[in-house]
């Protein structure tokens, strides 16, 4: 069984979903990932079987602002735009 709820990540609320086990919990892990575009629901599997294990798991959904190929160039485009040249 898992709760929706919302956790707070750089100022803004990000849907989450916490697996619990159906008997006594024996420890929690949060998931933190970073790389890809999974959301929570991209999880069942792992919190599935951990919660069977006795595992509650905490799973956020990741901040996807700025995410994707062209997000370096636009912040270097920024930073290049606000700075200053400086010859040597």
């Amino acid at each position: 069984m898992a709760d929706e709820v919302a956790v707070p990540v750089r100022g803004a609320l990000r849907r989450a979903k916490l697996h619990r086990p159906a008997t006594r919990t024996h420890g929690t892990i949060v998931f933190v990932h970073g790389s890809g575009e999974a959301t929570v629901d991209d999880f069942a599997w792992y919190t599935d079987q951990l919660t069977d294990l006795g595992i509650a798991c905490l799973v956020v959904d990741k901040v996807m602002d700025g995410y994707g190929p062209a997000a370096p160039a636009a912040r270097l485009r920024r930073h290049t735009a606000n700075s200053t040249s400086h010859r040597l």
